[in-house]
């Protein structure tokens, strides 16, 4: 359900059918009845759409830089604006993203830290990858990038600037497409899986992907020596 304030209401049409095209794609690829005790409710998402981004980042309680945000649990909340440029095609996908993921893994687990979360939610975005692509990438030819076990350690973004803020997102979806890509969706699911479990990241990493990324700063350095491959 979209609720807005708009006199055109053929915007408000176009998230509905790209909101249920999001859902059931994204739905398809993370649902997995071997792993996960599937929860999903009966509950639509309720999606509001605020006249411009100061008007939603009032409501929301949101950092200047925001563009939307997503609540789960009992209520599947998405909360955004109509004049955003990038809603259909980045903020929806994105926070639907949150959603369905954290339905799958128990909408009240605290145990998967931050940067899943996000990069997982970025991954799904159709555009703005190659923008965060170079964030990234000028972070690490200058020896800025935030070090794993730092990045590790955020578990709220609302105080971040919009820099941190944005290489924080950037350094979350190479992570996640770095591991999703090179060890496939089943190990990642078991990453995810022991993450909600209490594991700490490093037992997470061995049990997922094996032996060697437990020792400390391996995943970092097999992930740097790949995004600068590529």
């Amino acid at each position: 359900m979209v609720y807005f304030k708009t006199k055109n209401p053929a915007f408000t049409n176009e998230v509905l059918e790209k909101a249920e095209q999001y859902r059931q794609s994204i739905e398809k690829k993370w649902k997995s009845p071997r792993h996960f005790n599937w929860p999903w409710s009966k509950k639509r998402y309720q999606i509001y759409l605020f006249e411009n981004q100061k008007a939603y980042q009032k409501a929301a309680k949101r950092p200047i830089w925001s563009k939307a945000s997503a609540t789960y649990g009992p209520e599947k909340v998405i909360l955004g604006f109509q004049r955003s440029e990038s809603f259909l095609d980045s903020e929806l996908p994105h926070e639907i993203a949150h959603i369905v993921f954290r339905e799958m893994l128990g909408a009240e687990s605290r145990s998967v830290p931050l940067w899943v979360d996000e990069g997982v939610a970025l991954l799904e975005e159709r555009s703005g990858k190659n923008k965060l692509d170079q964030v990234l990438l000028d972070a690490v030819k200058s020896n800025r990038w935030i070090p794993l076990s730092r990045l590790n350690q955020v578990h709220d973004m609302r105080k971040m600037s919009m820099k941190s803020a944005t290489l924080f997102y950037a350094e979350s979806k190479s992570l996640v497409g770095y591991l999703y890509k090179r060890f496939g969706r089943e190990a990642f699911i078991r990453f995810c899986l022991c993450l909600r479990d209490g594991k700490s990241l490093g037992e997470a990493l061995e049990k997922a992907f094996g032996a060697s990324y437990s020792r400390p700063g391996f995943l970092e350095r097999e992930w740097l020596s790949y995004i600068q491959r590529i």
